[in-house]
């Protein structure tokens, strides 16, 4: 009976044991989930008070008076066109620091007589920007007055009067304009010997230099070098070829000109 008893303790014993374990195990459970969870609402709760603190002090540095846009310096601003950059500049105001400069210098680049344009910001409120104008080369002459055109062919400004510095276009329609553009190294590279030039469509580009008196056809092709070799023979003429109106340049082995006493070919 005495171990028959024993053995009963014994197993009361272990089944209390093994319950009291589980309830301690549970507990520890618990208060381990309540640590981890009161960690991560301190840590929200620190997370949301320093947005709530960076907001604030983005939002009073935006409004901050001592970084609000407050004037402009301009370097060889575009005179033709200085009404548009006041008005595309009347437009940038706010944090200095939050200008949209790209944005900004798109708009300025919209500009036609504008080539390039580099924007700084010169704390605490200033704005440097330095325009790179597109510079005149051919002046086109048309109905009424002149239009100047970059070596790009970009349309500049209108002006009452011939400008002796730019190469003239003349005799030209405006949908051929591109033919003339397209040949620039060319006709640039002889700027200070022509007195203008034209496109006519059928006999390519047209050339009238200073002091010959004769118009040059060069043809699509523009040989540069047949002017040359014309030019060359012609002082050997005899007399009465020298009164040339027209040259054709065209073709590589001869020369087709008109006289003023009628047609020849050489």
């Amino acid at each position: 009976m005495k171990e028959i008893a024993g053995a009963s303790l014994h197993l009361e014993t272990d089944f209390f044991r093994r319950r009291n374990n589980r309830s301690v195990g549970r507990e520890k459970k618990m208060r381990s989930l309540q640590v981890k969870a009161g960690h991560v609402l301190l840590v929200l709760l620190i997370i949301i008070s320093l947005a709530f603190a960076v907001y604030s002090a983005g939002h009073f540095f935006a409004d901050w008076s001592v970084f609000q846009v407050a004037s402009f310096r301009i370097a060889n601003i575009p005179v033709q066109e200085k009404q548009e950059v006041q008005e595309i500049l009347a437009t940038c105001r706010g944090n200095i620091f939050f200008l949209d400069l790209a944005g900004l210098r798109r708009h300025l680049l919209s500009l036609r007589t504008v080539q390039e344009v580099v924007i700084r910001r010169d704390l605490p409120a200033t704005l440097e920007i330095s325009f790179k104008l597109r510079q005149p080369v051919f002046q086109y002459k048309k109905k009424g007055g002149f239009v100047s055109f970059d070596a790009e062919g970009v349309e500049l400004y209108n002006e009452n009067r011939a400008d002796p510095g730019l190469i003239q276009i003349r005799e030209t329609a405006l949908n051929d304009l591109p033919e003339v553009f397209s040949r620039k190294e060319g006709i640039m590279a002889r700027k200070e010997r022509l007195a203008y030039i034209s496109f006519r469509p059928g006999l390519g580009l047209v050339v009238k230099l200073k002091g010959i008196d004769e118009i040059l056809f060069l043809g699509e092709n523009m040989c540069w070098q047949r002017i040359d070799d014309y030019l060359r023979i012609k002082k050997v003429l005899p007399y009465h070829f020298q009164g040339v109106r027209y040259a054709d340049l065209r073709l590589p082995d001869r020369v087709y000109f008109e006289s003023l006493e009628g047609g020849d070919q050489l």
